[in-house]
């Protein structure tokens, strides 16, 4: 778990990024958790996440990376679902 700030914390129980060996994986989920933590800090929680604590579901359609670079894939992935949170 990621203490964000005094009262928001960020568990991601699962992350699964098939076609990554283990180690590229735990770079991309690294790179994901940081990345949605500081776009969190720095934006703000969105809206449609501030009034749950309870799972948020994603949609994912129309997500395209390259997975051989898994730090940019982290990074991407986390502006993609934080970009479209109040969508």
């Amino acid at each position: 778990m990621t203490e964000i700030s005094g009262n928001i914390s960020l568990e991601i129980e699962t992350i699964i990024f098939e076609g990554l060996s283990s180690h590229d994986a735990r770079q991309a989920a690294s790179s994901f958790e940081e990345t949605l933590k500081a776009l969190i800090t720095d934006c703000g929680l969105p809206l449609s996440w501030q009034s749950t604590t309870d799972e948020v579901d994603l949609d994912l359609s129309g997500f395209d990376a390259a997975l051989d670079r898994p730090i940019a894939l982290g990074e991407t992935l986390a502006r993609f679902i934080y970009e479209r949170a109040d969508r």
